[in-house]
């Protein structure tokens, strides 16, 4: 009995012994290797690997895509999806023929890996789903600093960088207002680097004149109001937007007064909120149809006390000579 347990006893510290003299795992040495070409639809090619994809060190001029004839199809962004394995390329429309795909990716590791010519057909399928804003920074009714403001607005998908952008705020000075593009196309930032009064509730509208790279227009209008201070107005109203008798999107609401302009703006079912004070207002409403910065509808002006239990609805009206829309803000 005693041999048996001197032999245990030895056995469990040569385990103990090797244990400790055991290397770590080595690390990966293996280049990533590329599974699976998808085009999704015209202008997306999702390219599936075994492993993670360093995004960050690649680039639209990491690639090359080709037709039989030697014509470049045009790489306008890149992306990652959740599943950090699939990279995501933005093309220029591509037509249902082959096409040959080189470039080079990098693990998270640096192991590189190089493909060339791999052959894939394209896709025939067209993007028909309008774009959204998945999300808003500073959120609604939040609070922000007075100084060095950055209005950010995150898309569901990658934007036409040259659709025009139109967008409406208050009291912000508008012409001091510089925007710019994130590297995916997928965020668009607005800074605003001078301060304003304390107490301030500021109110930024982006048009939807933004459109994808399928030409698809932005769904909805971007809406955000955030204020410097943590004091918001009291009253939250809930009120509808109608033209022709039926709801309408995208219009722009505006209450003022002597002391204040505040701004919302419809969703599809017409409805649209503000927060006001208790004290009373002339409230209207304006859009701009074919998104060529003039107003086309305008409502008659009605006046508002926040402390009616009616909700307040206004009607768009068509108008022959619309102004600019910040004729109607300011």
């Amino acid at each position: 009995m005693q041999k048996y347990f001197y032999l245990i006893l030895g056995l469990s510290l040569l385990s103990i012994f090797c244990a400790k003299k055991m290397l770590p795992p080595s690390p990966d040495r293996f280049p990533p290797h590329l599974i699976e070409i998808e085009p999704v639809n015209r202008v997306k090619i999702n390219l599936t690997f075994d492993e993670e994809i360093n995004i960050s060190k690649l680039a639209t001029q990491s690639f090359t895509i080709t037709t039989v004839n030697g014509e470049s199809l045009k790489i306008k962004t890149l992306g990652q999806e959740r599943s950090q394995n699939i990279i995501s390329l933005f093309t220029e429309p591509a037509k249902p023929e082959q096409y040959y795909l080189s470039g080079s990716f990098e693990d998270k590791q640096g192991n590189v890996t190089t493909i060339n010519n791999k052959k894939f057909k394209g896709s025939s399928a067209t993007d028909t789903f309008p774009p959204k804003i998945a999300e808003t920074a500073p959120k609604l009714g939040t609070i922000a600093k007075f100084k060095n403001v950055i209005i950010d607005f995150n898309f569901s998908e990658p934007m036409d960088t040259a659709s025009e952008v139109i967008f409406i705020t208050t009291p912000l000075d508008k012409n001091k207002i510089k925007w710019n593009w994130r590297y995916d196309w997928q965020n668009i930032t607005f800074g605003y680097s001078d301060s304003f009064e304390p107490k301030s509730v500021v109110y930024f509208i982006l048009l939807p004149t933004l459109k994808d790279l399928e030409g698809n227009e932005l769904d909805l209008a971007g809406y955000t109001f955030f204020a410097t201070e943590s004091i918001l107005p009291s009253k939250n109203i809930f009120g509808n937007l109608n033209y022709q008798a039926k709801p309408f999107k995208n219009g722009i609401i505006v209450f003022s007064n002597d002391k204040t302009k505040v701004l919302a703006v419809s969703d599809v079912s017409g409805n649209f909120s503000v927060r006001l004070d208790t004290i009373s207002y002339k409230a209207t409403a304006i859009a701009d149809t074919n998104f060529d910065n003039f107003v086309d509808l305008y409502a008659e002006i009605i006046n508002y006390n926040p402390q009616d239990t009616t909700k307040p609805k206004l009607n768009l009206l068509p108008i022959l000579e619309g102004q600019e829309i910040d004729k109607y803000i300011r």
